[in-house]
């Protein structure tokens, strides 16, 4: 990490592990030969492994419990309540939580 970047997280007090998955490149985690299969019935899905190990990369926070499309959107919830704050990475990572939850709806 650079170290203008690693200064600024330091004097804003912010914990390095919550931001970690902001620094990935957009190459890495927008990847279009990447493929989904959310399992969903209804309002009753399934995350598959992938899902829950790209959600937990992204967040650092395991998706767990997450049973229905309403689970779903409250451990979205959490996880943007947890990366609050107005800086340029959180809210990249809420948009990128956004974008994630799209490809799973859409791939289903």
């Amino acid at each position: 990490m650079p170290a203008s970047r690693s200064a600024v997280f330091m004097q804003a007090g912010l914990d390095r592990r919550k931001l970690s998955a902001v620094l990935l490149t957009q190459a890495d985690t927008h990847s279009a030969t990447q493929s989904f299969a959310m399992i969903r019935l209804g309002n009753q899905l399934r995350l598959t492994g992938r899902e829950v190990e790209r959600f937990t990369r992204i967040t650092g926070i395991e998706p767990v419990g997450v049973k229905s499309l309403d689970d779903l959107d409250d451990y979205i919830g959490r996880c943007k309540d947890y990366y609050q704050g107005a800086s340029q990475e959180a809210r990249f990572l809420r948009w990128l939580l956004d974008e994630e939850r799209s490809r799973c709806l859409c791939a289903a």
